[in-house]
């Protein structure tokens, strides 16, 4: 379940409510923060069942912040897997000010999953297509060189993000978010650019002679992705909707979608919320596969630091057998 909009994107921006402060004086901080994930699924497709464990996304990270002077900070961030093995996942330095909003360089996660939309699972939702391109959903999810600006308010934000291509050795991106909440209605817009002008090697040896072979291929996919999601609450109950169209273009092969989302959440309780929603795919590309997915779940947080999880989901891809799926899950923060 991601944030919702301005609220919980405000609080992530300011870190972990958790976190296990290792330094803290009147120059700054220094905060040790993460998430344990635990997921048991079963899944049923064709006839055929499967059940696994899932540590899905465990990482840990350490968040500091030093005072420059009364309204600069120098702020960064190193974030790292903790799964089957320590790979960076962040890694990046900048400032920040109040009245002039943060700037930051390095390795940062996709800022349009970091702003995201109506979709509230736990575990089944998709953003690929859903959500944003294909590509950023998967192998390039993580921005290696990127630039980062937030600007952040009580009731509006301005946030972007531009990835270097540096000499077509990575794939180039460039997004801007703009945000505002009046009353109990949120919505939030951005558009994504993305290019892939990279050089992919892969190696095959021969299956008589044992030679290896290696081959390189240029990509060239251009995509542009543009997103909107408006966000009721009443009470208990948060209503949610995300339009997405994705532009795509593979050689002079178009692949194009159009991403429906909606969703919604009710708290029965201070730490009970029932959750659902349902996503429409429309491809327009040479398949027209459309995607069907939809989820429904119940989750209890007795704690900030501790959650738990049970959820259904149901995908039905037209070039693919229909999946019903369940998770049962956990987490724990600091």
């Amino acid at each position: 379940m991601k944030k919702t909009l301005l609220a919980l994107a405000v609080l992530a921006a300011a870190g972990s409510v958790n976190a296990a402060e290792i330094v803290k004086n009147d120059s700054g901080s220094v905060n040790f923060y993460g998430q344990i994930r635990e997921a048991m699924t079963y899944s049923h497709s064709n006839d055929e069942s499967k059940t696994a464990a899932d540590a899905g996304s465990s990482r840990a990270g350490i968040n500091a912040s030093w005072k420059l002077t009364d309204d600069l900070n120098l702020i960064g961030k190193a974030e790292f897997g903790i799964v089957s093995s320590m790979k960076s996942r962040q890694n990046w330095i900048g400032v920040s000010s109040d009245d002039y909003g943060s700037l930051y360089v390095g390795r940062t996660a996709l800022l349009a999953d970091d702003v995201y939309g109506a979709e509230y699972s736990w575990y089944y939702g998709i953003s690929d297509k859903a959500l944003y391109d294909t590509d950023l959903a998967n192998d390039y999810f993580y921005q290696d060189n990127a630039i980062n600006y937030d600007f952040i308010k009580d009731n509006y934000f301005v946030r972007a993000q531009y990835n270097l291509a540096e000499k077509d050795s990575a794939a180039k991106q460039a997004s801007i978010f703009v945000g505002s909440t009046m009353g109990d209605l949120s919505f939030h817009s951005g558009i994504v650019y993305f290019e892939n002008n990279t050089t992919t090697t892969s190696q095959a040896a021969n299956a008589t002679t044992g030679v290896v072979t290696e081959t390189s291929t240029k990509n060239d996919t251009e995509s542009l992705s543009t997103e909107v999601t408006v966000e009721y609450k009443l009470d208990a109950l948060t209503l949610g909707a995300t339009y997405a169209h994705i532009n795509r273009t593979e050689g002079n092969t178009d692949n194009n979608s159009n991403g429906y989302n909606l969703g919604a959440m009710y708290k029965l309780s201070d730490a009970t919320t029932v959750y659902g929603g349902y996503q429409y795919v429309e491809m327009q590309d040479k398949s027209n596969a459309d995607i069907q997915n939809s989820y429904v779940g119940v989750s209890y947080r007795p704690v900030t630091w501790a959650l738990t999880y049970v959820e259904y989901g149901y995908n039905d891809t037209e070039s693919a057998a229909a999946v019903n799926a369940l998770a049962v899950g956990a987490r724990v923060y600091w």
